[in-house]
């Protein structure tokens, strides 16, 4: 209901007036609307809880723990993680190179949350149901977790990277060119770590939040340090590289971590699979001829191009299981449309 509404309020302000005041108002009321939206939600699922029995003590001390680290880690999240290079912007950097790392910076969590993001929301309560049965279970969960966030990430990094440019121009125009390298930087950063959803996931559900503090404290120092240092020698570029070593850090943190305790190792087979169906995606769109069209245009037909030449490569490298294959054979052929069957046949193959 939210997001319906938060459109229209963007796109009634940009006609009516396109100021600063008026998509502050579509800001607050936006969040006004959310806001209660949510709590209605809430309150209609609390009103379906009719035990009263209590919670023990221990469960108790559990959740206190975690919703005190939880808290904190938000706060260095918030504060430290996503703006302190703004602040060494402000005093060794250009003015304007503030507004250029906010837009790549933004931009950037906005591509990652909005496709590999989009398991974030279910992956705790995976994890936690998978534990709760029994730890090879758990195990199983967080390779395939793994495997399809990174489905979603790899090629989500490759083509946003490559396409920076074009995606810089058509939202922001030629003013903003020089967070076109920012940009390509942080968007790849965003779309990796995105995979830090589901090592993070477990952590928190085998009661690990204290882990997960220690190596975001760690991250914080090392955070400021390169911040100092880089922006102050490189100003816009210094940041971009400060967030991503540090993010990079945090990342490969946090997977090792959860990598050890859960007993698994990297899937590396399935990662270079996803590079090499990647980087063939990327080289065969610039086969496409330019016809003059729109950038808004070529924008999209490439991203539909690239997409179906990746899914293809990923079945031609084997990426996908044969229960996988068979399930989605499965829903193409309720649809009857003759246009697919090449699609199947290729399916077909993949799930021998």
């Amino acid at each position: 209901i939210a997001s319906p509404l938060h459109l229209i309020l963007v796109a009634t302000a940009a006609i009516l007036s396109s100021t600063l005041l008026a998509f502050v108002i579509v800001y607050v009321l936006s969040a006004i609307v959310y806001l209660l939206v949510s709590r209605k939600i809430t309150l209609g699922w609390c009103q379906f809880e009719t035990n009263d029995e209590q919670l023990s003590v221990e469960m108790k001390y559990r959740i206190k723990k975690h919703v005190n680290i939880v808290m904190i880690n938000t706060l260095l999240l918030f504060l430290i993680t996503k703006e302190s290079e703004l602040l060494f912007l402000k005093y060794y950097a250009e003015g304007e190179d503030l507004g250029l790392f906010k837009v790549a910076h933004r931009l950037g969590f906005a591509i990652a949350l909005l496709l590999p993001g989009i398991f974030e929301g279910i992956m705790l309560p995976l994890m936690s149901g998978s534990i709760a049965k029994s730890k090879d279970v758990a195990a199983v969960r967080f390779n395939e977790s793994i495997k399809y966030v990174m489905i979603l990430a790899i090629p989500a990094a490759f083509f946003c990277a490559i396409f920076s440019k074009d995606i810089i121009f058509i939202l922001y125009g030629d003013e903003y060119s020089r967070a076109v390298i920012p940009f390509m930087i942080l968007v790849s950063t965003c779309c990796i770590c995105s995979i830090a959803s589901v090592p993070t996931s477990y952590l928190l559900s085998v009661d690990k939040q204290s882990l997960i503090l220690k190596v975001m404290l760690v991250g914080t120092v090392l955070k400021l340090s390169l911040d100092y240092y880089l922006v102050s020698r490189y100003g816009l570029l210094g940041a971009s590289f400060a967030f991503s070593i540090s993010f990079l850090f945090m990342f490969v943190a946090n997977l090792v971590i959860a990598m050890k305790h859960v007993g698994v190792n990297f899937p590396w087979l399935q990662m270079l699979k996803l590079l090499l169906a990647s980087l063939v995606s990327v080289g065969l769109i610039f086969l496409i001829p330019d016809l003059g069209q729109p950038p808004l245009v070529g924008l999209a037909v490439s991203g539909i191009v690239f997409s179906g030449i990746y899914f293809s490569m990923t079945l031609l490298l084997r990426c996908w299981r044969k229960q996988e294959v068979s399930f989605v054979r499965e829903k193409l052929a309720t649809s009857n449309l003759s246009v697919l069957k090449p699609l199947d046949a290729l399916l077909e193959w993949a799930a021998r």
